[in-house]
Formats: structure tokens, sequence, C-alpha cells
């Protein structure tokens, strides 16, 4: 099972973030202008990093040379292990909001691996629903029909 854990912050809180763990990655969502957002990480040693311009990956609606704002925008920030980070938004943005993921260190998980398979279909083996630990409650509506298909 993945190893991550976060902290998310928004409104003016976004802007200036420090973690609890080391962190990998930032997610930096906003309304408002595309253009004009940087981010500076900061080390574990308390230094700062330059600014860096932010190219946001998901931009709802126009921001062209008009200023036409875009409804909503996210970035996805590699971090490499930063302590945490300050964002500066370009003027308009609103509803900031940001987290600082960490995919190495939080906590494991226990997963149950199946054992138990009925044997072959042309040649291809399989695990029973049983086998891998399906809950079968979810398999029916409550009207007691079937919400998926048994075969395709």
């Amino acid at each position: 099972m993945p190893r991550t854990r976060a902290k998310s912050v928004t409104g003016a809180a976004a802007r200036t973030v420090q973690a609890e763990f080391p962190v990998e990655h930032v997610g930096v969502s906003w309304t408002g202008p595309k253009r004009g957002a940087s981010i500076r990480l900061i080390g574990q040693d308390g230094s700062r990093g330059a600014w860096t311009a932010l190219q946001p990956v998901c931009g709802a609606g126009a921001d062209e040379d008009a200023g036409d704002p875009a409804k909503s925008v996210s970035v996805l920030v590699p971090a490499g292990g930063a302590a945490g980070y300050e964002l500066r938004l370009p003027d308009g943005a609103t509803d900031v909001r940001s987290t600082a993921i960490d995919t190495v260190n939080g906590p494991s998980g226990q997963v149950a691996t199946a054992t138990a398979t009925v044997g072959r279909i042309a040649d291809v083996e399989y695990i029973t629903r049983a086998g891998w630990g399906a809950d079968e409650s979810l398999r029916f509506k409550a009207d007691g029909t079937e919400n998926s298909p048994q075969a395709y």
C-alpha cells in the first residue's frame, strides 16, 4: 500500500507552509489568472531556494493576453524532500489551496493478498471473489439486483 501523507491548507495560510515531514510534491490550485504564480522551496536547513514560475497543467477557461481569468488552475510541483514552501500568486487569485505531499515516508498499511485460486480457464488462472476478499454486500443494490453484470 502506498506510503503517503499530506498537509492541505487554504486561503492565506496556503501561501507559506512548513510541513512536519519531507515534502516530495506540492499541489497548488486557485481561481484566477494562470500566469504570474511562483513557488520557492524551503530546505530542511531553513534555506530558501530561488523563485520558480509555476506552469499550470489544468486551466479551465481562457487566460489570453486580454487577461481573461481561468475558472480554476492547478499545478503539481516536485519538491525533493523540502521542509516547506512559499507561494506567490497572481493578483486576483482566490480560492487558494495548497497541499504538501509525502509519497515516501508516510504510514504503511497492511494489504491482504489472495491465496485461493479456483483453476484455469483457457490456461488462465483466476482467483475467486472470496479468495481476494471481495465484500459481497457491495455486489447488490437495495432491491437485491446485481450492481454489475457477471459477463461482459
